[in-house]
């Protein structure tokens, strides 16, 4: 199953943290999708994602009131996690028991693989094309770049499993890593000059999204949004009775976001607007 998210245990918060529901909720729903997630914004309000029609997988991208599905040629399954200013998409998709990552630019499909890897996964897409995303070798984890073709591994000295995913118009990568031998979780950031820094906001976390403000989200055992700059921690959940398992999955530079839930036994994406 091609990666989402996974969600922890929470523990105590070492951060400023609160439970808001102070913004306007909007479910989105592919007409006819057995389930829906949506996985990525950009700066015009557009969203990408991946739906299921109860045979397949597919991604599509919602722009203007308009759905289009996207499908790789040949593939089994595809979702987008991505989208840039440019309408540039990244995602993955299956073929023959394996995941590659693929960008699409609206004509064209450009698939890649991470050189030796078993099963690759495009999460994030700037504005100058970097892609950042997920390979596994040999029962392992890695973070990796992928810039106008040549791929750079963006795995944190010391560390066990790591995901790069999500990468600003500034070039810098962030991500998820979990220091050796341990079983924490932790944010990274790597600027453009390689450097890696390292926060522990006091509980397990998977990133997903980032904006150009340095504002993450992702999932913790709730669906969070991180403030890097002021090291605020915000949790939420979809607010209608009987919902459950929120995800957060993308946020834009207006600090809107996007993500799915879980109702009646069916995932649904959502549009998050502050107010």
């Amino acid at each position: 199953m091609i990666f989402l998210c996974r969600v922890f245990t929470l523990s105590i918060v070492a951060f400023a943290a609160s439970f808001v529901y102070a913004a306007t909720w909007t479910t989105i729903d592919v007409p006819g999708a057995t389930h829906t997630l949506v996985c990525g914004i950009d700066s015009a309000g557009d969203l990408v994602g991946g739906y299921g029609d109860g045979t397949s997988t597919h991604g599509f991208v919602l722009s203007g009131g308009i759905y289009t599905t996207i499908d790789v040629p040949g593939a089994l399954g595809t979702v987008v996690y991505g989208i840039n200013d440019l309408g540039q998409i990244v995602g993955s998709a299956k073929k023959g028991g394996t995941f590659f990552g693929f960008v699409f630019d609206g004509v064209n499909f450009t698939e890649f693989s991470y050189p030796g890897s078993d099963d690759t996964f495009g999460f994030g897409i700037n504005n100058a094309g970097q892609v950042v995303g997920q390979y596994s070798e040999n029962g392992h984890e890695h973070g990796f770049e992928w810039d106008k073709g040549i791929f750079t591994n963006l795995d944190v000295p010391n560390s066990g499993w790591n995901a790069a995913t999500g990468i600003d118009n500034q070039s810098r990568t962030f991500g998820t890593t979990t220091p050796l031998n341990t079983q924490e979780l932790d944010i990274f950031i790597r600027s453009p000059q390689g450097d890696f820094r390292i926060i522990n906001i006091g509980t397990n976390v998977v990133t997903r999204g980032v904006n150009d403000h340095k504002v993450l989200v992702g999932a913790t055992a709730e669906a969070f949004k991180f403030n890097i700059k002021t090291k605020t921690l915000v949790t939420m959940e979809f607010p209608h009775v009987g919902s459950h398992t929120t995800s957060c999955m993308g946020i834009n530079n207006s600090g809107v976001i996007v993500g799915f839930y879980k109702h009646d036994k069916k995932l649904h994406g959502f549009v998050r607007t502050p107010n």
